[in-house]
């Protein structure tokens, strides 16, 4: 028997330009996250993040915005998960 690597097939999509959507236009995140969570979609946090601190956003600011959205859309659990790998990504 041989090892053979593991595929696991992504069907979720991340979505770029949300912090813009947020920022010019004025729509809540909690509202974004409901309809992309609806339609199996995540925001690319990655680009949000590094937008934000383009924008002049302070990362205690970023953290506030993101996790109290979170923690409104989805369950205990899944903010727990989120928030130690906000902080991986805010910390490297």
């Amino acid at each position: 028997m041989t090892n053979q690597p593991i595929s696991v097939e992504c069907t979720t999509t991340a979505i770029s330009g949300v912090f813009k959507m947020i920022d010019t236009h004025g729509i809540p995140l909690e509202i974004i996250l409901g309809i992309l969570d609806d339609k199996k979609m995540v925001v690319a946090w990655d680009e949000f993040i590094d937008d934000a601190r383009a924008h002049g956003w302070k990362d205690k600011t970023i953290r506030t915005k993101i996790t109290g959205a979170v923690n409104e859309v989805f369950d205990h659990e899944y903010m727990q998960h989120f928030t130690e790998r906000l902080e991986l990504y805010m910390q490297g």
